[in-house]
């Protein structure tokens, strides 16, 4: 069996029709409406963010952002790019319902300043850790009981490895028109634990400004897919 989930990771990429900024007074009017989104979700949302830097160059990841650290460790990032708004806790320490209802917040301030019109796809991460029971080391357990490679197979290397792993993508259907991806994996921080990620994306239904709730639903959706049908994986391999 495996233990409990502990969650380390919490994101969501809300990915829409991309801003035109191809001009520097387009991309200053872009950087004034973060600041914007800023002081509105401080007024409205009572959220608080210890940085603002919308200084950063537009076309890269994680710039401009709003940050913060929480007294946990656990570090809070809402990147602004031309076609995404990225959320992202980073060793978190909070509920999936803390998250996803502080990104609606956000998000609701976000689609009136923006004037964004429809938020076309999401996708949702989830990391977290778990530990096989019987097991001092993950390695051994997903080499032995995930992947059927022996000691001796794996001589074949002639080196020690430090992380072992599953990778499985499951692609959209016509009855599930969701993506999922799994890793499942020896954690380098603790070998006796196991690493597990779910990456989904979600592209059927388009998310509007009068209903933010499929946000929520999705994020939900991508960590009951690790709780439920990975832990279901991954007990079948404990025995």
């Amino acid at each position: 069996m495996l233990s409990e989930l502990r969650p380390i990771h919490f994101g969501t990429d809300l990915i829409f029709p991309p801003f035109n900024l191809s001009t520097e007074k387009l991309a200053k009017e872009h950087r004034a409406r973060i600041k914007e989104v800023y002081d509105k979700v401080r007024a409205e949302k009572s959220i608080d963010f210890n940085k603002l830097d919308v200084d950063g160059p537009l076309d890269m990841p994680g710039q401009p952002h709003l940050w913060t650290r929480h007294p946990s460790g656990c570090e809070t990032r809402y990147s602004f790019l031309r076609d995404r708004i990225r959320a992202q806790d980073e060793w978190t320490e909070r509920t999936l319902e803390e998250f996803a209802s502080e990104v609606m917040g956000v998000v609701d301030v976000c689609f009136r300043v923006f004037n964004i019109p429809v938020i076309m796809i999401q996708s949702c991460v989830i990391r977290a850790t778990a530990k096989p029971h019987g097991f001092d080391d993950a390695r051994e357990f997903l080499f032995g009981r995930g992947l059927g490679v022996t000691d001796e197979k794996m001589e074949a290397f002639r080196r020690p490895a430090q992380i072992a792993g599953i990778n499985i993508v499951f692609p959209p259907l016509r009855e599930s028109p969701d993506e999922q991806k799994v890793r499942i994996e020896s954690y380098g921080r603790d070998p006796s634990q196991l690493f597990l990620e779910v990456c989904s994306t979600f592209q059927g239904k388009p998310v509007v400004a009068t209903d933010l709730s499929m946000l929520q639903s999705n994020l939900k959706n991508c960590y009951s897919f690790m709780d439920e049908r990975v832990r279901e994986f991954v007990d079948t391999l404990v025995g």
